[in-house]
């Protein structure tokens, strides 16, 4: 079932009729040019890896979605900062952390701490820093991927 967000005309590309096998409309002069149809554009699915392609239809494109692989993007947890990066913990788990005299910890704590920046899941610092999480018994690996699953 099509649930349409949004019916306009739009413009489309030589390039992109050249690749669904249809005739590319020429100015006066000869040259490609661009033709404006309809463009109905379906509201993209909730969840993650939908992928959009065109569909060329009798009296319009269509905009359609496919679900396929989730991207990095798609798949990378973002916090707005360390500080709430550190809130994704229990007290407890914050306490142990802030007691840590594990030198990668004290470290990353120290970063996370003054970070006015986003956090990333797949950064090489946040999975260091969960790793040494892990290794010093303070989180378990189920307790890992709830905090930096999506």
């Amino acid at each position: 079932m099509r649930t349409t967000s949004q019916n306009e005309v739009g413009w489309i590309p030589s390039k992109t009729l050249q690749d669904i096998n249809k005739p590319i409309p020429l100015d006066e002069k000869g040259d490609p040019t661009q033709i404006a149809i309809p463009l109905i554009k379906d509201s993209k699915p909730d969840g993650i890896g939908w992928k959009d392609y065109l569909s060329w239809g009798s009296d319009a494109v269509y905009r359609l979605w496919q679900k396929g692989e989730p991207t990095p993007e798609e798949l990378r947890k973002v916090w707005r900062d360390g500080e709430a990066f550190l809130d994704s913990f229990t007290l407890q788990e914050q306490a142990m952390i802030s007691l840590s005299n594990n030198p990668t910890i004290a470290a990353l704590r120290l970063k996370m701490c003054a970070r006015r920046s986003p956090i990333w899941s797949d950064d090489p610092l946040t999975q260091m820093g969960i790793t040494a999480l892990i290794e010093q018994g303070i989180i378990t690996n189920e307790r890992a991927e709830q905090i930096m699953g999506k």
